[in-house]
């Protein structure tokens, strides 16, 4: 915030007319890099889900460890990406379990 108003100081007025025309639109960039984010994630779990119901749990351990690298950088910032850091380690647990690997399979429940 502090740089912010920094570089608001040092700026024109064309300048700083140019930033407030273009600030929403980078706003809204983001949003829209966030929902293909996490459309992309939810995409992951089903993948995931389809693998379990064919009893495949490394794949589907597999798409839920790329679901839950990819959610990482979201923090826990909405009720969507609270709900899949529950979620996905939860299914890992599972499969971990399915595949006999239980220290793995507490270890993902830590991570909840």
């Amino acid at each position: 915030m502090r740089l912010q108003k920094a570089l608001e100081l040092s700026l024109t007025t064309d300048e700083k007319q140019a930033m407030q025309r273009h600030l929403p639109m980078a706003q809204e960039k983001g949003l829209v890099q966030r929902k293909q984010r996490l459309q992309a994630i939810g995409d992951l779990k089903d993948d995931g889900k389809r693998y379990i119901g064919r009893r495949d749990y490394a794949k589907a351990l597999e798409c839920y460890s790329k679901a839950l690298e990819q959610l990482k950088p979201l923090g826990r910032s909405d009720e969507q990406v609270k709900e899949l850091l529950h979620l996905l380690p939860v299914n890992m647990a599972l499969c971990y379990t399915q595949l006999e690997r239980f220290e793995e399979a507490v270890s993902s429940m830590a991570r909840r």
